[in-house]
């Protein structure tokens, strides 16, 4: 077993609580911990925050959602569990997993703020997912290989329509082959997506793909937790993350740069179109 760090004075209320009760002690979560670049991570993250000192009490993410028909005509309930808290705010700290808050573990009850909540979130999910021995980041050509025979059958329906001296006199067989063309070019985009929506382009010189997938994860845990953000995305502090837990240097300037012009050319899966009809 490992022998756990000290906590520092700076690390948030939340994840030195949940430190302290977690079963999941390992070299991740200790520098998640004890980084002095995680420092300026919280900070920047709390400043982000809507409400991020509002103290919300032990009982509530545990019992709001088991009281919800309870109070739903019940005035005095209702303001008793909403804190004057914003609905966005609320939702998300009632979205948040048990097994990311510190009270789960133990009988003694925490009151903790909506930052505890949210940065105990951010460290829980970051420490699991670098432990998941599943993880995996293929690579843009790895991508382009799975969608290449769709391309091709796409390419061939439009060339057929184009060439075929028959087909073009053959209206009905048209329309077929465009709905067909249309069913392999959509095919093509989902294989190019659909195993790991963050499919990852090069870009950035010789980082590696797992460390530009791990970017890609930490940005879409950061902006679920903490997100949307009112002003500009908090890459820098996304980029000390990752090379916090894998033990790097890529937090430099120049690093963050070219990391936030990763991140706005990423497609997610909202980018992908429909899936074709049965």
């Amino acid at each position: 077993m490992s022998t756990k760090v000290k906590i520092p004075a700076w690390a948030p209320h939340g994840v030195a609580s949940l430190y302290e009760v977690f079963g999941l002690d390992n070299i991740y979560s200790q520098r998640l911990i004890s980084d002095k670049r995680m420092k300026d991570v919280w900070k920047q993250l709390k400043a982000s925050t809507k409400n991020a000192d509002t103290v919300i009490p032990s009982w509530y993410h545990r019992y709001n959602k088991a009281s919800a028909e309870i109070r739903k005509d019940n005035e005095p309930l209702k303001h008793l569990f909403s804190f004057e808290l914003p609905e966005d705010v609320r939702d998300k700290i009632l979205s948040i997993d048990e097994c990311c808050i510190p009270n789960t573990y133990d009988q003694g009850y925490r009151d903790l703020t909506v930052f505890d909540y949210l940065s105990a979130a951010l460290f829980f999910s970051v420490t699991a997912e670098m432990i998941n021995p599943g993880r995996s980041y293929p690579s843009k050509v790895w991508a382009e290989t799975q969608a290449k025979p769709y391309s091709e059958a796409a390419e061939l329906c439009r060339f057929s329509i184009d060439n075929d001296p028959y087909i073009r006199l053959n209206f009905e067989l048209i329309d077929a082959l465009k709905i067909v063309e249309t069913y392999f070019q959509d095919g093509a985009v989902m294989r190019r997506m659909e195993s790991n929506p963050r499919v990852v382009p090069r870009g950035l010189g010789r980082i590696s793909d797992e460390k530009r997938g791990h970017y890609d994860l930490v940005s879409s845990i950061v902006e679920s937790l903490f997100g949307p953000f009112t002003a500009e995305f908090p890459k820098s502090a996304v980029a000390r993350i990752v090379a916090v837990t894998l033990n790097t240097d890529d937090d430099s300037k120049e690093k963050v740069k070219a990391l936030g012009k990763r991140r706005k050319r990423r497609k997610t899966s909202r980018d992908l179109p429909a899936q074709p009809a049965d």
